[in-house]
């Protein structure tokens, strides 16, 4: 009769924790929406838009060039003038658009023929206001969201010290290269099969195989 032995149980691995994502939101949505916007506000007919026409698309484009001059690549740097740059930036777009939805009502109120001839001009008018207003208040709340993009941008990783960056790359090299030889592994490994590890996790010395 012979008795099973049970191998060792293997130690647990830490693993590293993962890398944090990029920190910050691009800007390249926020330019798009401008953009769009104020192309928008060009596309009106000119008694509804800001004159000159130029006027509304240089001063966004301006400001938002500013924007991303002063906190390039992502949005992640919390710092007042840049929160009131992007307050001007959509408060900018918000007025010249209630100037046009304002210019538009006025005339349907007062001159009923304006459009009495082509009604698709109305249609087109009152789309181009309506999509720079949901433009608009997008805009507004995702600026106001929880302080901001900078404010919602994730924390860095922590800086570490020289004792752990020591102790990290030490962990990143081979078995070999970290004094685990292995064939000294295997070794150890055959010594610890001769001790049984119970379910309790308590030691035991295997016995010996004997023969009937």
């Amino acid at each position: 009769m012979t008795t099973e032995h049970r191998p060792a149980s293997e130690p647990a691995v830490e693993l590293a924790p993962a890398e944090p994502a990029e920190r910050g939101e691009h800007w390249w949505p926020v330019a798009l929406a401008v953009i769009v916007a104020a192309g928008l506000h060009v596309a009106l007919p000119a008694r509804y838009r800001v004159q000159p026409a130029w006027v509304v698309p240089a001063v966004l484009l301006g400001l938002v060039a500013v924007l991303i001059a002063g906190d390039p690549a992502r949005i992640d740097r919390q710092k007042t003038w840049l929160r009131a740059v992007t307050g001007v930036v959509i408060a900018f777009l918000t007025l010249a658009n209630l100037l046009a939805a304002g210019r538009l009502v006025a005339e349907i109120l007062t001159n009923n023929k304006v459009f009495a001839a082509h009604p698709g001009g109305l249609l087109a008018a009152g789309g181009e206001v309506w999509a720079t207003n949901v433009i608009a208040f997008a805009l507004w709340y995702w600026d106001l969201d929880r302080g901001g993009a900078a404010s919602r941008a994730p924390p860095g990783p922590r800086p570490r010290g020289a004792r752990q960056l020591r102790h990290q790359a030490r962990l990143d090299r081979p078995l070999a290269l970290r004094g685990h030889h292995p064939v000294a592994s295997a070794v150890a490994a055959a010594a610890l099969g001769r001790i049984g590890i119970d379910e309790h996790g308590d030691s035991r010395q295997a016995a010996a195989p004997c023969q009937l």
